[in-house]
């Protein structure tokens, strides 16, 4: 790989790839639930779970290099601390993490969000490295809200 500079992800481009990877990730076995049941009955459950296994196996494969369609969105491509490619176990934590997981994020800032748990921390401590692949004109904007909130309120 050509030396590059990495540097972190803004968390609003972070968020939005996450979340266009969890709704192509989960997007397919559910179709496959709801579209099949009518069709096939209880045989579409297995349709569903090879679905999902396939996906889990694809989504894990591009994870281990780097690159997702959310990540693609967002105009960024993922990196390790060593400014290397995520590999095979590190990307099965990149799944686990960004597409098993959002249910857990929003149980998470639900909990945060209640008014007396105190003031939310800074996520400057939680960076995601990254090395920018394209420009982003759709999410500019929100990076730059982003940072002028985090100057405002850090």
């Amino acid at each position: 790989m050509p030396e590059s500079k990495s540097n972190p992800v803004s968390w609003p481009s972070q968020l939005v790839a996450g979340l266009i990877d969890a709704a192509v990730f989960w997007t397919v076995p559910v179709l496959a639930v709801t579209l099949g049941a009518e069709r096939y009955g209880q045989g579409a459950m297995l349709v569903a779970a090879a679905s999902w296994v396939a996906l889990l196996l694809i989504f894990w494969a591009m994870h281990a290099k780097g690159h997702t369609p959310g990540s693609a969105v967002s105009g960024f491509r993922f990196l390790t601390w060593k400014n290397q490619l995520p590999g095979v176990k590190y990307g099965l934590a990149l799944v686990f993490a960004r597409v098993l997981a959002p249910p857990v994020w929003v149980a998470v800032a639900v909990i945060a969000s209640d008014p007396g748990s105190g003031p939310l921390p800074g996520l400057d401590g939680f960076p995601i490295i990254g090395e920018r692949t394209g420009r982003r004109r759709f999410l500019e904007a929100a990076d730059d809200c982003w940072d002028s909130y985090c100057e405002r309120w850090g």
